[in-house]
């Protein structure tokens, strides 16, 4: 017997509810399959594709929009099954559409705007969707069971990265140290050298996520959820499968993930495991009806404290306990307000946030960053008043169940032997698109990817197992706590701002709470109306997704062709690449993308350029300088501002001419009106203006970048290296004879 059960479990589908639940099941599987591959926005130019012999292997930003549209599609069935029964929650449907306006429009002109503005849209539909269907347990505990288990298969890829591949990494790395630099025009004890060999020695697991943090924040949030229903189920439960192996692999699933967050010494998602083992502190002590009862506005108090926290850290000396991260987060914050300030209707875009924060961050602030690490201050600064709306959105959700209570009426379902069929077809489709996406492995790479995947699928039935022990009220309850840690964290750190990420912290949300709907009054003829309705509106907005998604395929797919001829592989016997290879693939992107309207695409902008300035010979270089100067003048920024800059510094270091240090000097210079902080233009500008013999102005310059850099302490490898120090001498020996 079921300890406390709401409903008593009957099978059949006459309310719909084994519909609702295969609906649920998708959204959760589909949001969890992003746990398990990886993504990265440009596949074709993240390195110099000579040295490669293909593409990056993950899901570029064509893929990712395109499994956004089906997610979009699976959550306007699901809202549109829900209402039928219970009704929609149109305050929170309202709030949802509000911002996609303003990503539509963002997205029209700019693929990465597209890219992750609609991938957020997706995530938060899929989270509104799921908070009306967990209204019936059996569902609420189906997407509990698949989001644990996307997160132990990665606690599985986590462990062999840390304990394997970091060994190996590290030993590779330290017998090809010079090589490697070299490839990469470094020299050893520069900022940029020591910045890499700093991250590189660190023992992180990252997953299929690829942010250490990110992946600590939600393993703090699994390490919760797994060892919160294992505790709940052995206090409450009736005694019976006590030495099951459902107990047995949800606490190794549990200590697995926060054995994780220890190792990559996450501080942030180590206080936010605290906030989660605080809420399950409350679930099973005296104040277990209170909080239950209370649970949303717990939540949103969690959220608040964090913010805080920030906010207090701000105001309170820099060197205070030696803390330097939330010293960082106060200064993303301060960017971020500026930019909500100077754009407050539309925002600066869902990729504009790094571009914009060169411009407008506080001048101690040693880093650039594409995000504020706080989901409230992101979602204003990238779509101005209208990132209200999913706030809002959010606030709902997790209070809505305050007020609506059980649904008592509602039909349980058994769903235990469709559960198990389900998660092994997830998990076969999981190893498809895994071996499609990152190519065939052998040895360590396929034993992780077995290994993973029975994880997953252990995990998952455990889970299912375990919590259908318990009454909904206190499945309810542990989601709480593993959503008090995402909610905490989610101010601190990208989790909701990262593709890989998003769904399944929205999945986590939508279980914390729920949504309430009022049954039609008019009758069938109105909730037939109303559930045709949102699938068509959901259906129309995923189709141009879906568009969007396609064109960057086509595009992607051209820019392929012309740079295929150019990979090598390690035992490739032909020679590299020549000149007139690169200059090839150059021209070929720039037909294919730049002169039909590319300027939207920036990574293939980037691609032909550098192609170009590769080549070694002048006249591609100023091929290069044009197309970087059209860039810069169709798309204003710090991006394009500097990649037009440093074209045309190697343009006037190649030459004598000094008209080309004259460009130089005038692109540097517009390069620090976009950013004015960094002292390496600034350096940089002072060498163009000693070539032209302009030493008065060189020398002011360099006291400048000097000046700038001495604020840059926070962070001492962001300062100047023994590199910048040549340099500067270089600069005062030539000009020093004629400045007093």
């Amino acid at each position: 017997m079921t300890v406390g059960a709401d409903v008593p479990e009957t099978p059949g589908d006459g309310d719909g509810t084994a519909t609702r639940a295969v609906i649920a099941m998708l959204i959760a599987g589909l949001g969890s399959l992003r746990l398990l591959l990886p993504f990265a926005p440009d596949r074709l130019f993240d390195v110099d594709p000579a040295s490669v012999a293909g593409p990056f292997p993950a899901v570029g930003s064509a893929g990712s929009l395109l499994l956004d549209a089906m997610l979009v599609l699976l959550a306007g069935i699901g809202l549109a099954t829900a209402s039928r029964r219970r009704g929609v929650d149109r305050p929170m449907l309202v709030l949802l559409l509000l911002p996609l306006p303003v990503v539509v429009w963002h997205g029209w002109s700019d693929q990465l705007d597209a890219w992750r503005g609609f991938d957020w849209f997706a995530a938060v539909a899929a989270g509104v969707a799921l908070a009306h269907l967990v209204r019936t347990p059996a569902i609420r505990r189906a997407v509990l069971a698949i989001v644990l288990a996307a997160i132990a298969a990665n606690v599985v890829r986590g462990l062999h990265q840390v304990f394997v591949e970091h060994p190996d990494t590290v030993a590779f790395f330290d017998a090809n140290r010079d090589a490697i630099f070299a490839a990469r025009g470094w020299v050893a004890d520069s900022p940029a050298a020591l910045i890499y060999e700093r991250r590189l020695r660190q023992p992180e697991a990252i997953g299929w996520i690829g942010f250490s943090n990110v992946l600590s924040g939600l393993l703090a949030a699994g390490g919760v959820l797994a060892i919160g229903l294992l505790v709940t189920a052995r206090k409450l439960g009736d005694g019976e499968h006590r030495g099951a192996g459902g107990p047995v692999m949800l606490g190794v699933a549990g200590t697995g993930c926060l054995l994780l967050v220890g190792l990559n010494g996450s501080k942030g998602a180590i206080a936010a495991s605290a906030v989660g083992v605080l809420g399950l502190l409350l679930l099973l002590g005296p104040l277990r009806e209170t909080f239950l009862r209370r649970s949303g506005a717990w939540l949103i108090a969690v959220g608040a404290l964090a913010f805080a926290a920030i906010v207090l850290r701000g105001l309170l000396p820099e060197d205070f306990a030696g803390d330097r991260s939330l010293l960082f987060r106060w200064h993303y914050l301060q960017g971020g307000f500026a930019m909500f300030l100077e754009h407050p209707w539309l925002g600066v875009g869902p990729d504009g946030f790094q571009n914009a924060y060169l411009s407008m961050r506080p001048i101690r602030s040693p880093e650039s960053v594409a995000s504020a690490h706080s989901v409230v201050v992101d979602w204003l600064a990238s779509l101005g008043v209208s990132g209200i709306g999913w706030l809002l959105v959010a606030g709902l959700i997790v209070l809505r169940r305050d007020s609506s209570g059980s649904d008592g009426d509602d039909a349980d379902v058994a769903l235990g032997a469709p559960l198990a069929i389900a998660a092994g077809l997830m998990a076969l489709i999981v190893v498809i698109l895994q071996a499609w996406v990152e190519g065939p492995l052998l040895g360590d790479g396929l034993a992780v990817r077995v290994a993973a995947t029975l994880a997953a699928v252990i995990t998952g039935v455990a889970a299912w197992s375990v919590s259908s022990r318990l009454a909904d009220g206190f499945v309810r309850g542990v989601a709480v706590a593993a959503a008090g840690v995402l909610v905490a964290q989610s101010q601190i750190e990208m989790l909701l701002w990262q593709p890989g990420s998003l769904v399944a912290c929205w999945a986590l949300l939508a279980c914390s709470g729920g949504a309430v709907g009022r049954r039609s009054e008019t009758g069938a003829s109105s909730r037939g109306t109303r559930s045709l309705v949102i699938p068509v509106v959901f259906a129309v907005v995923a189709g141009v997704m879906a568009i969007g998604g396609l064109r960057d395929a086509l595009a992607t797919a051209e820019a392929g062709r012309s740079i295929s001829a150019l990979h090598r592989t390690p035992a490739d016997d032909r020679p590299p690449p020549s000149a007139a290879d690169r200059r090839e693939a150059a021209e070929s992107l720039v037909v294919d993308l730049v002169e039909r309207g590319g300027w939207n695409d920036p990574r293939r902008v980037r691609g032909a350029i550098t192609l170009f300035m590769t080549t070694g010979l002048d006249a591609d270089r100023r091929r290069a300088a044009t197309i970087a100067g059209a860039w810069s003048d169709a798309r204003p920024g710090v991006a394009s501002a500097a990649t037009h800059a440093s074209v045309l510094e190697a343009i006037a270091i190649a030459s004598s001419d000094p008209s080309d240090e004259r460009n130089a000097v005038f692109a540097i210079e517009r390069v620090i009106e976009f950013d004015p902080y960094d002292a390496s233009w600034r350096l940089r500008l002072a060498e163009r203006l000693a070539a032209l013999g302009r030493c008065d102005e060189a020398i002011v310059a360099v006291d400048e970048a000097i000046r700038l850099d001495a604020t840059q302490d926070l962070d001492p490898l962001a300062q100047f290296g023994p590199e910048q120090g040549r340099r500067v001498d270089a600069i005062r020996s030539a000009c020093g004879s004629s400045v007093e």
